[in-house]
């Protein structure tokens, strides 16, 4: 499927689950974690979400103006990265669909399992996007990725814009997590409630 038509088959999908995203706020408590903070590229805490207590966390060095650098990384032992970045933009035309991150990221796969591919809508905390999950061939090896794009709503968008709250709150956001088949699958729910656990510190108000 070309990124066009697939972008065009998924904003219909996303334009009903930023309504949803709007309204669902609550947390997501992960059994055996920690409420952890994490700075965004303005250097001030942004965001949240429950940590198990067995991954590590990784500060990134010199990452503020440089968005190709995580905001900080995960670890499960030393097999399995999770990742989160994050994408400001002055301008919602500016942004880049979430549907496009998507696509990259299938195209990081030397071959695909056709039967371990699941794109599917996701949203929480205010924010829409798509989550993927893909396994295939790296560099001769079996892996997973589990990825969430992420795109605030327009209209909490526009919020901040004029409130000219911080690039960070109104950034887009990735996770992904790559690791070994086996692996990821062992520990799949607990990154995937870790990523519903996800949120912006702050409610962003519905006026500035």
């Amino acid at each position: 499927m070309s990124i066009s038509l697939l972008c065009q088959r998924m904003r219909t999908i996303l334009l009903s689950l930023f309504l949803l995203a709007s309204c669902s706020q609550e947390g997501h408590k992960v059994a055996n974690s920690s409420r952890q903070e994490i700075c965004g590229r303005e250097g001030s805490p942004t965001y949240r979400a429950d940590v198990p207590a067995q991954w590590v966390r990784k500060e990134i060095p010199d990452n503020k103006s440089d968005t190709t650098k995580a905001l900080c990384e995960f670890w499960i032992g030393d097999s399995i990265r999770i990742t989160l970045h994050n994408f400001p933009s002055e301008t919602i035309e500016a942004r880049v669909p979430p549907a496009a991150q998507i696509a990259r990221w299938q195209r990081q796969f030397q071959e695909l399992d056709p039967q371990g591919l699941n794109i599917t809508p996701f949203a929480t905390g205010g924010f829409a996007g798509y989550h993927l999950e893909a396994t295939g061939m790296v560099n001769g090896e079996p892996e997973t990725l589990l990825g969430w794009a992420m795109q605030l709503a327009p209209e909490h968008f526009r919020v901040l814009v004029i409130a000219d709250e911080s690039s960070d709150r109104r950034s887009d956001y990735t996770i992904k997590a790559v690791g070994p088949a086996d692996l990821m699958r062992t520990h799949k729910q607990e990154i995937v409630r870790f990523a519903k656990s996800f949120e912006l510190i702050d409610e962003i108000q519905n006026t500035p």
